[in-house]
C-alpha cells in the first residue's frame, strides 16, 4: 500500500501528519484481506473519510508536534504551580511542627511547676496542721 500527497506551500511535518492519520484511518476502516482483494473503485466510499481527514487538517493549523508542545508547556506549568503549592505546604508543616514541639515542651515544664507547687502546698498544709495538733 503506497500513501502519496502532493501539496504547495504545506509544512513538510504538516504533510507527514496527514499521511499518518491517512493510513491510520484506512487500515481501520478496512482489514487487510479486504484491502489486497479489492477491485478497481471497490473503496472509493473512504473518500469521505479523506475529505474530513483533509477538512480537519485543514482547520487545525497546528501539527501533531506543536499540539503535543503545548501539552508539555502546560503540563510544565502545572506541575511548577504544584511544586509550589508543596513547597507552601512543607513551609507551613514545619511551623506547625515547630509549634507543636514548643507547645510540647511547655507542658512539660508545667506538669513540673505543678508538681513541685502541689509538693510545696502539701508540705506547707502538712506543718500548718501538725503543728496545730501538737
Amino acid at each position: 500500500m503506497c500513501y502519496l500527497l502532493i501539496a504547495k506551500n504545506l509544512k513538510q511535518e504538516k504533510a507527514f501528519g496527514f499521511l499518518e492519520d491517512l493510513r491510520k484511518k484506512f487500515l481501520s476502516f478496512y482489514d487487510s484481506d479486504r484491502i489486497y482483494t479489492a477491485f478497481a473503485f471497490e473503496l472509493k466510499p473512504f473518500n469521505e473519510e479523506i475529505k474530513k481527514l483533509m477538512e480537519f487538517h485543514q482547520k487545525n493549523p497546528k501539527t501533531k508536534n506543536e499540539i503535543l508542545k503545548d501539552a508539555l508547556v502546560e503540563s510544565a506549568v502545572y506541575i511548577q504551580e504544584s511544586y509550589e503549592q508543596l513547597l507552601d505546604r512543607d513551609q507551613k508543616l514545619t511551623i506547625i511542627s515547630e509549634k507543636s514541639q514548643t507547645a510540647n515542651q511547655n507542658s512539660f515544664i508545667f506538669k513540673d511547676q505543678v508538681i513541685d507547687s502541689s509538693e510545696f502546698n502539701f508540705l506547707y498544709i502538712l506543718n500548718k496542721y501538725m503543728f496545730e495538733f501538737i
